[in-house]
């Protein structure tokens, strides 16, 4: 495990990164693994990573809910 810290840092610097190269677009999922993957609200995260990219390259979050529960 990761220090949340640390995890969330460097996924920021990766979009950062991702966009100095010239990407357009970087795709944040939700997740609560609480280990290498912690991002809970990607919206929060996107608002972060767009003050720190030149070219606002363009981010959205994508997510499949699976149902916990068993289908009736």
């Amino acid at each position: 495990n990761l220090d949340p810290t640390y995890a969330l840092e460097r996924d920021l610097q990766l979009v950062t990164l991702l966009d100095r190269l010239g990407f357009d677009e970087a795709w944040i999922g939700e997740h609560h693994s609480g280990g290498f993957e912690i991002i809970a609200a990607p919206e929060v995260f996107i608002a972060a990573a767009a003050e720190r990219t030149a070219r606002r390259v363009s981010s959205a979050s994508g997510k499949h809910n699976n149902s916990i529960n068993a289908p009736e």
